[in-house]
């Protein structure tokens, strides 16, 4: 009976360790402690595993926005289907990162392009 008991708070602790090391001192829970491995089999292979894991980055991206002064919409400029492509390719070549770090690199690269003075409207 041990046993049993104790393989389920194993399996917690695991995740808890998992998702720490992701982004260091914040916990991150449920999708985003998904490999980017198992998101790329995912994207063709389970859509219902898929959308959930869509669903996690669109509440990530909402939180960061909210949490971060001055910006509306992190994502600003994409749409779903650009997105879900980008962190696609990401997770491709990365597959032993996790969804979270695909989250951030794309929230960099966005920030990257609209500060970047070649997409300035034209004056």
């Amino acid at each position: 009976m041990k046993r049993f008991f104790i393989l389920p708070l194993l399996l917690l602790w695991s995740e808890a360790a998992i998702s720490t090391g992701v982004a260091g001192a914040v916990t991150i829970l449920g999708a985003g402690t998904t490999t980017c491995g198992a998101y790329v089999k995912h994207f063709t292979d389970d859509p219902s595993e898929h959308s959930w894991e869509e669903s996690w980055l669109a509440g990530f991206f909402s939180a960061f926005s909210i949490s971060t002064p001055r910006v509306h919409n992190v994502v600003e400029g994409t749409d779903l289907a650009a997105r879900e492509l980008w962190i696609k390719n990401y997770c491709s070549k990365n597959p032993l990162n996790y969804l979270v770090d695909a989250a951030n690199a794309l929230i960099k690269e966005v920030a990257q392009k609209r500060a970047s003075p070649s997409l300035a409207p034209n004056s």
